[in-house]
């Protein structure tokens, strides 16, 4: 019996999304939300998470690669000029100057440990980036990078990871999984974007 028309539909999410699509899509996410993108990649690693543990964990790495490629490019362009670089940063949406005083000051009295709080004040990795030549060294900053970025990752994985179980076991159609994660985090950028 060969799928309907609408059940190949169907399949395409994932099968885009397992493939090599979603890999260099996580990647390329990485990168831009480590620079000037503002939307956070762990769309793409929760929703992947939902039909494969394994891809999902593949994407997050790449996820981090790609954040850890432009916080160098960010660390660097910080160091030879700030005023630009900060200028640059500073027009990203959603980024507040009042995230930039927060970051020199958790620099200041933490150190390269002020990247973890990050994720639970909302205030972007580009940020830190950007703050960070005058607080740390290149190789210490990246060295905090990883589980600094994994950090609010590895969270958002094991909600959908555990969501993914029950979508799987109750062979739920795909779109409903495309449409209980787009819900989810269209109700928490709504938040996100209205505390800031």
């Amino acid at each position: 019996m060969t799928p309907s028309s609408d059940e190949r539909k169907s399949e395409f999410g994932p099968a885009w999304l397992l493939g090599i699509p979603g890999l260099a899509l996580a990647l390329v996410w990485g990168v831009a939300e480590g620079s000037f993108f503002f939307i956070i990649p762990d769309l793409i690693v929760s929703l992947t998470a939902l039909f494969s543990l394994k891809k999902s964990l593949q994407q997050m790495g790449l996820v981090v690669l790609g954040s850890i490629l432009a916080g160098v490019v960010l660390f660097q362009w910080s160091t030879l000029d700030y005023p630009t670089a900060h200028n640059a940063v500073s027009h990203v949406p959603f980024v507040r100057d009042t995230m930039f005083i927060k970051t020199q000051h958790d620099y200041s009295t933490l150190g390269v440990n002020a990247l973890f709080k990050g994720p639970t004040q909302g205030i972007p990795y580009k940020i830190y980036a950007i703050e960070a030549p005058p607080y740390c060294s290149l190789p210490l900053f990246l060295l905090a990078s990883i589980p600094a970025r994994l950090e609010r990752l590895v969270l958002s994985w094991m909600v959908f990871a555990l969501l993914g179980f029950g979508f799987r076991k109750w062979r739920l159609p795909v779109w409903s999984a495309f449409t209980f994660h787009g819900c989810y985090w269209v109700i928490v950028y709504i938040c996100y974007w209205s505390a800031i």
